[in-house]
């Protein structure tokens, strides 16, 4: 094989792909607290699972939030059950649908990823409810 070639081959296969995902971690079961910084067209990913009914609040913060996109999608469907574009309120309610896995997905929106803007975020995604169990209490 001509070095050349071989060069060109390898500098192919560790290229920089035009959008970077981060490395995201596999969470457990909630609360799941995650912090980052995004710039350009980079995505933050992390996975946590939720059970079927479980209501959650999703909180986002950042002094430049007016950038970020942030979703929450089963692993099992494409369409998420929450999602932001800068423009609403920091904090959202949502009951998962499913047991399931849910990716949380955050990003820079086009419009700052195409300027290259840099955006530091931390989004908490907390269990809004418990089931409780009240018993009855007999009274003589």
């Amino acid at each position: 094989m001509k070095p050349a070639f071989l060069a060109a081959l390898l500098l192919a296969l560790n290229a920089t792909p035009a959008f970077a995902v981060s490395q995201g971690r596999h969470y457990g079961h909630l609360p799941i607290h995650v912090r980052g910084t995004l710039q350009g067209s980079e995505t933050h990913e992390d996975v946590f699972h939720g059970r079927a009914g479980q209501r959650v609040k999703i909180e986002i913060h950042s002094a430049r939030i007016r950038w970020l996109e942030v979703s929450v999608s089963p692993l099992s469907a494409k369409a998420p059950v929450f999602s932001f574009h800068g423009k609403q309120g920091r904090s959202g309610m949502v009951t998962l649908p499913h047991d399931d896995a849910y990716r949380l997905r955050v990003a820079i929106r086009p419009e700052g990823a195409q300027i290259g803007h840099r955006v530091d975020f931390r989004v908490d995604i907390t269990a809004a409810s418990h089931l409780a169990f009240h018993a009855t209490v007999a009274h003589p």
